[in-house]
């Protein structure tokens, strides 16, 4: 009988509380945001957090532990509700965070080399793909470079240059002069991709040299958008130009160009070409009522008087003065001047 009523009365007591058993208080769910990650530069980092919650939907307080399943692609370091992830290498990989050893949630991330279109003759059709490395950048400009160029190229400290001196130079004279290009692919900068593209059009044993191009097609759209009732699939869809590469083997149609011959006309041909993509960016998403593109002869005069610009600021010297000789060798500073800004340009003429 005592048995008997010591067990009613556990009875009893479990039914007078009506609220059921307490839910576990650990973690049933886990939320990992970004949902997927996606680098286009190995290098590139980006911040994951997790949200570990209970079975009701609730906040709740877990150690969270993060893994990489290549590390080769994508490596991940933090403890807690945050970590860091870092493109490591082209390919993919699964980032998974661990709540309490026992709730996970995974991510993909993505590390894709970028490629560009360099067909200089054939606009919307027949791409020629190049895949790209990312060089460097400042506040304007970023530099790619062709993964397939000669030997004996620039170096970091050579692209590093090329964008202290568009900072420096390029970029407030020639907004200043043609005003800013417009930001299609939301990067706030504009591309410069050296190439061996822009080698491959001077024939061997040609007299002139390419130094660089600008193709309207990349201000377009894929595909029809907007105004524009027509896309162009192989646009690359950036604010870009092509550049010159050195070829100290004449590795190109047997065309040697020494590292310094085509040090020392960059940054001039770099004006040139970015005066073209102002004025056609300008022109499409701007000035949307004029002719687009410019008639030719206009379009090249501009692009020499970008350079002639370029070279008045670097000399120190101003238009209108009666420039001799004896005037641009009277300093060093306006012997580099005439030699990156005026020899080549002048000799078009």
């Amino acid at each position: 009988m005592r048995l008997l009523a010591a067990a009613a009365v556990a009875l009893a007591g479990s039914a007078c509380g009506g609220d059921g058993p307490t839910p576990p208080s650990g973690p049933a769910s886990l939320n990992v945001t970004p949902t997927e990650l996606r680098f286009i530069r190995v290098g590139d980092t980006a911040r994951v957090t997790a949200a570990p919650k209970d079975a009701s939907g609730n906040p709740v307080t877990a150690d969270i532990s993060w893994s990489s399943s290549n590390a080769a692609v994508a490596s991940v370091a933090g403890q807690g509700n945050s970590a860091l992830v870092t493109a490591t290498g082209f390919g993919t990989a699964t980032i998974t965070a661990s709540a309490g050893g026992s709730v996970t949630q995974a991510i993909n991330v993505r590390v894709e080399q970028p490629q560009f279109n360099v067909n200089a003759e054939k606009g919307c059709s027949e791409p020629i793909m190049r895949a790209a490395r990312f060089e460097t950048q400042s506040a304007h400009l970023a530099i790619y470079s062709d993964t397939s160029n000669p030997p004996g190229g620039f170096s970091l400290a050579d692209y590093e240059a090329f964008t202290t001196k568009f900072e420096e130079l390029v970029w407030p004279v020639l907004t200043q002069n043609f005003g800013t290009p417009e930001d299609i692919d939301k990067n706030g900068r504009v591309i410069a991709f050296f190439t061996k593209a822009v080698n491959e059009l001077t024939k061997a044993g040609s007299q002139s040299v390419v130094g660089g191009f600008f193709y309207g097609r990349d201000l377009f759209p894929k595909t029809p958008e907007g105004r524009f009732t027509q896309g162009c699939p192989t646009s690359n869809e950036a604010e870009m130009f092509y550049m010159l590469v050195p070829d100290p083997n004449g590795v190109v149609n047997g065309n040697v160009r020494t590292l310094d011959q085509v040090r020392r006309t960059t940054i001039g041909v770099i004006g040139h070409e970015f005066q073209h993509l102002i004025n056609s960016s300008r022109r499409l998403f701007v000035n949307t009522t004029a002719l687009y593109p410019e008639q030719g002869y206009m379009e090249e005069g501009l692009s020499h008087i970008a350079e002639e610009l370029l070279f008045y600021t670097a000399s120190g010297l101003t238009p209108k003065m009666n420039i001799s000789l004896d005037t641009l060798r009277a300093t060093q500073q306006r012997l580099d001047a005439v030699n990156a800004y005026q020899t080549s340009n002048l000799g078009r003429f």
